[in-house]
């Protein structure tokens, strides 16, 4: 429905260019021409990355699954269409869609390119980025969950400014019938949801939070199932914060950035001016190994473009980014 409608309206207002168009009528008519193309191009990236979510989740999901899980998008969809946080701001709806199909792009290549046997003790070391545990293979339903979290680690249905709320997150996980149906289904816990939601979000201090790991030890009593969860919850920390530069152009990387520095209130650049070492700090060049090849590549160009930054930042202000 967007598309058809942005291409009527684009139509009209090419034709309109045509014509002899005099004073303020003429910078309006190109502003809303500007403006309707960013909608047809964030609306066609939004149907691409849908369609590649389905195509992932078809070769590794029954039909069932795949099918609840669309069912769970279309939930979240509704909402950030309403509250506008489609094509717009940092934590939009394409960054949700971004992160569920790098997690099963790693996954099925992973497969494909057989690595479904024990990794090697280089490949678990590179990948176990955040603690010193070694990244155990997944199984299918653990995915499940994983994709399940991907999809709602953001979803805050009253958010209408400024970054998602994670207590609202939570609230709508817990409180939501539809939500809690679908993940039910699933044969998933929505308990354990939301505490991979809480350590994605908030890794770092929940790490040494009393709370969240007396919550995790109530919920998995198992030592070695405790650290498998946080294990699977820090590589897909990892990956939403990689999933960005892993998905877009250098320049839409850039946009991302800009509309999180909007979302947070800071001053213009100044998290784009950090980009380079919080890529180096994540350790998210670290994933270009376990991606398909045109994602290596979209990397590759990332990489060039921060570093290039980093240095332009150092000549010009006297310091490192």
């Amino acid at each position: 429905m967007l598309n058809s409608r942005c291409v009527d309206q684009l139509q009209l207002l090419n034709a309109n260019d045509q014509n002899v168009i005099k004073g303020g009528a003429m910078k309006n008519n190109i502003d809303s021409l500007q403006r309707l193309r960013e909608m047809l191009q964030a609306s066609n990236y939004l149907d691409k990355m849908t369609d590649e979510l389905y195509l992932e989740m078809q070769k590794l999901f029954s039909m069932d699954e795949t099918a609840l899980v669309e069912r769970l998008y279309s939930i979240i969809h509704r909402h950030y269409e309403r509250l506008g946080h489609v094509g717009k701001g940092f934590h939009c709806l394409e960054h949700v869609l971004e992160l569920a199909v790098l997690l099963l792009k790693v996954y099925n290549y992973q497969q494909t390119a057989g690595k479904e046997n024990e990794l090697s003790d280089a490949e678990q070391k590179s990948l176990a980025i955040f603690a010193n545990h070694k990244l155990p293979n997944l199984y299918k339903f653990e995915v499940m969950e994983m994709l399940v979290v991907a999809i709602l680690h953001n979803h805050d249905p009253f958010r209408i400014v400024g970054p998602p709320q994670l207590n609202r997150t939570l609230d709508s996980l817990y409180s939501d019938e539809s939500i809690r149906d679908i993940i039910e289904r699933l044969s998933l816990s929505a308990s354990n949801i939301g505490l991979m939601i809480e350590r994605i979000v908030s890794p770092y201090t929940l790490v040494k939070s009393p709370g969240w790991n007396t919550k995790l030890e109530m919920h998995i009593k198992q030592h070695r199932s405790r650290d498998r969860f946080i294990q699977k919850s820090e590589f897909l920390n990892l990956l939403d914060k990689a999933s960005i530069y892993y998905s877009l152009s250098p320049e839409e990387a850039d946009k991302r950035i800009e509309g999180l520095e909007d979302e947070l209130g800071l001053p213009k650049q100044s998290l784009l001016i950090k980009t380079s070492r919080f890529l180096k700090e994540k350790g998210i060049n670290q994933l270009a190994q376990w991606v398909p090849e045109n994602y290596r590549q979209k990397w590759s160009l990332i990489e060039r473009h921060y570093e290039y930054q980093n240095t332009l930042f150092m000549n010009v202000f006297g310091y490192k980014s």
